[in-house]
């Protein structure tokens, strides 16, 4: 009987061990994000937006940026408050939620689907990273509170090897967006910032509905919204690979990388002329296989 006790106590230590393990590397996979996600800045300030009696600030950063984002379906009621949806997400209170780690080289690609808001979030301090996938991990689209995949297979990576592996248009994390306000309430953690690709600067945003409801959404948090401009970041993802191949006059992994992810969501066709089409072939092939394996 005493060794059966013994063997249970161990089991329990071991258990809890385990436990506290996993916590300790969360903590620090936690840490090192959040050192790299994107913090308001008035530098960045580019105008204000007057919109349904509210001042909406709008910001535009910098070339070099990380945020933690989440798509969801507009809402095209306006009696409806896209705060009041987050909220009720949690009933009974729902702790995980689904977001990509987003940089100008895995930028979202939204061609051919269904126009969506991005949420984003700056600070996670109050809560941790639960999993990760390099991949879409066909978390639930909307609710993102329960894993399909068992969360022992994710694959945890420091921030710039995330950037680096992820394929199939962008990769998955489970954060666990519980928080406690001024007055003790446990609650769910808002967005910081609502963010809003645009094609270029010559897009008519007033005739966008996408821009509309981001506005509509930034107005109910009480948040601000964070422009970025694909053309621009496409132009500086260009310059960036072109600059390294000629100063390396060859290609390591890491610039094969970011060179899969420029072909996956720009083609092929602004690269033809400075860098050889047998490397440029080499990674559509490498493209096309990836994005087979996601399908």
């Amino acid at each position: 009987m005493n060794s059966l006790k013994d063997i249970k106590c161990e089991s329990v230590i071991g258990l809890s061990q385990s436990v506290l393990l996993r916590q300790n590397v969360r903590n620090i996979y936690q840490k090192l994000y959040q050192d790299t996600l994107y913090q308001i800045d008035e530098e960045d300030r580019i105008n204000d937006v007057y919109y349904d009696g509210k001042i909406i600030p709008v910001y535009e950063p910098g070339e070099n940026f990380a945020m933690f984002v989440k798509r969801v379906v507009p809402v095209n009621d306006a009696k409806m408050s896209y705060e009041e949806i987050w909220k009720e997400l949690g009933k009974p209170l729902r702790y995980k939620t689904s977001v990509s780690y987003m940089t100008p080289e895995n930028l979202l690609d939204m061609k051919g689907m269904y126009p969506q808001i991005i949420f984003g979030f700056s600070t996670n301090e109050s809560y941790s990273i639960e999993a990760m996938y390099l991949k879409d991990a066909v978390t639930p689209f909307l609710f993102g509170d329960e894993l399909f995949v068992d969360e022992y297979d994710s694959q945890y990576e420091i921030p710039a090897k995330l950037e680096a592996n992820t394929y199939g248009g962008y990769n998955e994390l489970v954060i666990n967006t519980l928080s406690q306000n001024e007055g003790g309430r446990i609650e769910k953690t808002k967005p910081s910032y609502i963010v809003y690709i645009q094609e270029n600067q010559q897009e008519d945003k007033e005739q966008n509905k996408l821009w509309m409801n981001s506005l509509k959404a930034a107005r109910d948090f009480g948040i601000p919204i964070i422009i970025l401009d694909r053309e621009k970041i496409r132009q500086q993802q260009r310059e960036q690979i072109i600059n390294k191949y000629a100063e390396a006059k060859k290609t390591d992994d890491r610039l094969l990388a970011q060179m899969y992810h420029y072909i996956e969501r720009y083609g092929i066709e602004t690269l033809e002329n400075v860098i050889p089409m047998e490397i440029i072939k080499k990674v559509k092939i490498k493209c096309d296989e990836r994005n087979e394996k996601v399908l």
